[in-house]
């Protein structure tokens, strides 16, 4: 499988994950780069939330993603990241990958409470 075929298949799988992107809605969120491996093609797929860039790399057998922050918690000096799902270069890797990339950026939500109310003074008529 040559780069451009390994980049198309990838093109199409994100549109199939994120049907806007058919429509121009996320042109410059993905940067392919093509990259050697020994004799084979390979290539790199970088993008970013708010706070994380994931890298895909690729090459006709295999498929693979990390995850790095981009940003340092308090008392650290270095930037933490994990390994995410690889396997070999199909749909099913690719799904494997998007899902975790959905459970490592879905955050707990805050206990949900009632706004509370404040009273207000009323307006002084003009006189």
């Amino acid at each position: 499988m040559t780069y451009e075929d390994m980049e198309a298949a990838l093109q199409d799988w994100i549109a199939d994950t994120t049907p806007w992107s058919r429509h121009g809605g996320y042109d410059g969120c993905f940067r392919f780069s093509r990259r050697a491996h020994g004799e084979e093609d390979a290539g790199r797929l970088i993008f970013c939330t708010a706070k994380n860039t994931y890298t895909v790399n690729f090459r006709s057998s295999y498929l693979q993603c990390g995850a790095t922050s981009r940003t340092v918690q308090a008392g650290e000096d270095w930037h933490r990241g994990n390994d995410l799902p690889d396997g070999d270069f199909s749909r099913h890797t690719w799904d494997r990958i998007i899902r975790a990339v959905f459970g490592y950026e879905v955050v707990r939500l805050v206990e949900e409470r009632p706004p509370v109310s404040v009273e207000q003074e009323p307006a002084a008529v003009p006189g």
